[in-house]
C-alpha cells in the first residue's frame, strides 16, 4: 500500500508482511572486551614533555607483558615494530593520566600486531590517554597493523583527522596483507574534525588497503560544528560498527555528509545519531571474493537531522572489480527514525536507495515519524536509482508524530505499553535484543529499534 503524509495518525504499513525473515551470515566479532593482563609489568616514560619511543627492535618484551607509561605530559609517543603473535600479545597502558597537547603531540603506531593500547587496562570507562588542542592529527597509524586494539582515549580540539591511517598494503587475498581485527573502542571526541579517516583504493583489479573485521564501538563523538564525514573507511570486509553515539555535529557544514561512510560489507547496529546534518550511514555495498555477503543495518536510532535521510546505499562501478569481488545484499530493519531532513531540502526518509548493481535490498520492521519531505512513493524508501525488482519494502510503519507512534519521549524513543508498534514486526532470526539490550519476542518483535 502506498503511504502518503496526512492528518491520519493511525499506523501505515507499506505492504503485507511475509511470515519470516532470516539474518544470514556469521556475525563479526562483538565482545567489546580487552584481554586481562597476566604477564610481567614494564614501566617506561618520564613525562616532562618527553618524546617517548617504544621500539620492539631495540627492546624485547616477554609474552603477555604489560607496559605502563608514567602519567604526565608528553610531546609524542611513538610505538613501533611490536609484531607479536596470538600466543604472545602485549598491552600498553597508562600509569596515571597521560596528556598529549599542542600541535604534533601525536601517538604514532607503526608495524604492530597483537598489541592493545588502552587508557584503562581494567576495561572500565576511564580515559587514560588525553589529546588536546592539536591543529593537526592526534593518533596516526602506519605500516602493517594486525590484531591491534585501541581503547579508552579522549580527544578535544583536534583540527584535522583525529585517527588516520595511510594504508599502502596491496591485498593479495591473504589475511597477512589485510589490516585484520583492528578495534577502536570506548573513545570520546569533542569539538574536532573527522574522527577516523583510513586510506584505501582500487586500481583496476588491485585492492590497496583492505580492512577485515574492523570494529568501531562505544565511541562518543559530539559538539563538533563542521567535521563533514566523521568516519571514512574504504574496502571493509565484515565490519562491525555498534553502540556509538554521535550528537550535535555539522551545525556549520552544508556538504553531502555522512556520520559513517563505509565501503564493503558488515554490520551497523545499536548506534544513536542525533542533531546532525548528513546520513547516519552511507554504505557502498560489495563483497570481496565470489561469495555474496551482506550489509545489515538494524537497531539504530536516528533523530533530528537538518538534512538527508537516515541511511543511504549505493554501489559504484569501481566497487566491482572483475573476479576480485561481487555484489552484497542489504537488509535495513528495526530502526527508529524521526524528525529527519527538517530543512525539507531534498527527500528525507529511512533509506535512500540507489543502484546496488544486482544485490538485493530488504527494508522492514522500521518505525518512522515526522518526515516532512517524503519520497512520493514512500516515507520509508526513496526510489532513487535502484532496480525495483531488487527492492523489497514491507512491514514498516510511519506516523505524523512520535506521540501517534506511542513513543514515550523523543530522547529514549521507548514505546508505551499501548503503542500500536508493540509486537507488530515480523520475525527476524538472530535479532534477540533491542537497542537497550532488552529481550525481544522471538516470534513477533516490536517495530523499530526499541521494545
Amino acid at each position: 500500500m502506498m503511504v502518503t503524509s496526512s492528518c491520519d495518525t493511525s499506523p501505515k504499513a507499506i505492504t503485507p508482511a511475509p511470515q519470516d525473515s532470516v539474518v544470514t551470515g556469521t556475525p563479526p566479532p562483538n565482545n567489546g572486551g580487552l584481554p586481562e593482563p597476566d604477564g610481567p609489568a614494564v614501566y617506561l616514560g618520564q613525562a616532562n614533555n618527553e618524546e617517548l619511543i617504544i621500539d620492539g627492535q631495540k627492546q624485547d618484551f616477554d609474552c603477555h607483558s604489560t607496559i605502563y607509561i608514567k602519567g604526565g605530559n608528553y610531546r609524542s609517543i611513538d610505538i613501533r615494530n611490536l609484531e607479536r603473535s596470538a600466543g604472545c600479545p602485549l598491552t600498553i597502558t597508562n600509569q596515571g593520566r597521560i596528556t598529549l597537547a599542542g600541535k604534533n603531540a601525536e601517538l604514532r603506531i607503526s608495524n604492530a600486531s597483537h598489541v592493545t593500547v588502552t587508557g584503562d587496562v581494567t576495561n572500565g570507562n576511564e580515559k587514560g590517554f588525553n589529546f588536546l588542542d592539536n591543529s593537526y592529527r592526534a593518533l596516526i597509524l602506519s605500516g602493517r597493523i594486525h590484531h591491534v586494539t585501541l581503547s579508552n582515549m579522549a580527544f578535544k580540539n583536534i583540527s584535522d583527522y583525529v585517527i588516520s591511517y595511510n594504508n599502502q598494503t596491496v591485498f593479495d587475498g591473504s589475511d597477512q596483507t589485510a589490516t585484520k581485527s583492528l578495534r577502536i573502542l570506548k573513545m570520546d571526541c569533542e569539538a574536532s574534525g573527522p574522527f577516523i579517516n583510513f586510506s584505501g583504493r582500487k586500481e583496476g583489479s588491485t585492492v590497496i588497503g583492505l580492512y577485515k573485521e574492523l570494529e568501531i564501538a562505544h565511541v562518543n563523538y559530539y559538539n563538533s560544528p563542521s567535521p563533514g564525514i566523521i568516519v571514512f573507511v574504504p574496502n571493509a570486509e565484515a565490519f562491525n560498527i555498534h553502540h556509538n553515539t554521535i550528537n550535535n555535529v555539522n551545525t556549520q557544514n552544508e556538504h553531502h555528509n555522512a556520520m559513517f561512510q563505509i565501503h564493503g560489507n558488515g554490520q551497523f547496529h545499536n548506534n544513536y545519531i542525533s542533531n546532525h546534518q548528513g546520513n547516519a550511514l552511507r554504505s557502498r555495498p560489495f563483497s570481496f571474493g565470489n561469495t555474496v555477503k551482506e550489509v545489515l543495518i538494524y537497531n539504530n536510532i536516528v533523530i533530528n537531522s537538518r538534512k538527508y535521510s537516515a541511511f543511504e546505499v549505493q554501489t559504484f562501478a569501481e566497487d566491482l572489480i572483475h573476479s576480485a569481488n561481487t555484489v552484497a545484499n542489504v537488509k535495513v530493519f528495526n530502526n527508529t527514525c524521526g524528525n529527519l531532513n527538517l530543512s525539507s531540502d531534498w527527500y528525507g526518509v529511512v533509506l535512500d536507495a540507489y543502484t546496488i548493481s544486482g544485490g538485493k535490498c530488504d527494508v522492514f520492521n522500521n518505525l518512522a515519524f515526522n518526515l516532512p519531505a517524503p519520497h512520493p512513493k514512500s516515507p520509508i524508501v526513496s526510489y532513487m536509482a535502484i532496480n525495483t525488482d531488487d527492492l523489497t519494502e514491507h512491514s514498516n510503519f510511519y506516523y505524523e508524530s512520535a506521540a501517534a507512534a506511542g513513543i514515550i519521549d523523543e530522547t529514549t524513543l521507548r514505546l508505551s505499553s499501548q503503542s500500536p508498534n508493540k509486537n507488530k514486526g515480523i520475525k527476524v532470526t538472530g535479532l534477540t535484543t533491542d537497542y537497550y539490550g532488552i529481550s525481544r519476542d522471538s516470534e513477533r518483535p516490536s517495530v523499530g529499534a526499541v521494545e
